[in-house]
This record gives C-alpha cells, structure tokens and sequence, in this order.
C-alpha cells in the first residue's frame, strides 16, 4: 500500500496509518512530499502498488482513510476496516 498525505498538515496522520498497516503485516510506503495529490498517485502506480490511501484533513479528523485501487474506485473507511478489507490480497 502507497499512504500519502493530501497536505503537510496531514503528514503525521499518514504515517499513522501506514504504521497501522505495516503492524498488520502489509509493505508499502508512506509519502509526506510537498506535491499534489494526483503526482503522488501516478509515482505510486509507476512503483507498481496497486493500493492507494489518501488522508487529509477530514480523514484525520474522522479517524478514517480514502482507499483507492487502481481499477478507480474509491470508499472512505476506518483504518480497521480498510485494513480487514485489504488483508486477503
């Protein structure tokens, strides 16, 4: 999984998560660079990560993340249940 934070406001939030995710056993990266959202999605499609977790500020706020795939789609989900949902793959 590719977590990344949509602004430096939200970096310690994202890395959070993708501590949460690495304590469930998952690899990936975390991305708290000065860049736009849509740049750190392509980077993360280019490495090959098929998961992407955006947290901004209301994601912070609720506790939750944005998870995208790669075919598109997006839900907003606690961590728990974005961590439950991704564990079979």
């Amino acid at each position: 999984v590719a977590v990344a934070s949509v602004t430096a406001a939200c970096a310690d939030y994202a890395r959070k998560v993708y501590e949460a995710f690495v304590a469930a056993g998952f690899r990936g990266m975390v991305d708290t660079r000065d860049e736009r959202i849509g740049r750190k999605v392509a980077d993360a499609r280019s490495a090959g990560i098929p998961v992407f977790i955006a947290v901004g500020a209301a994601e912070a706020a609720n506790g939750t993340v944005a998870l995208r795939r790669a075919d598109g789609g997006q839900d907003v989900v606690a961590i728990a249940a974005a961590i439950a949902r991704l564990e079979p793959e």
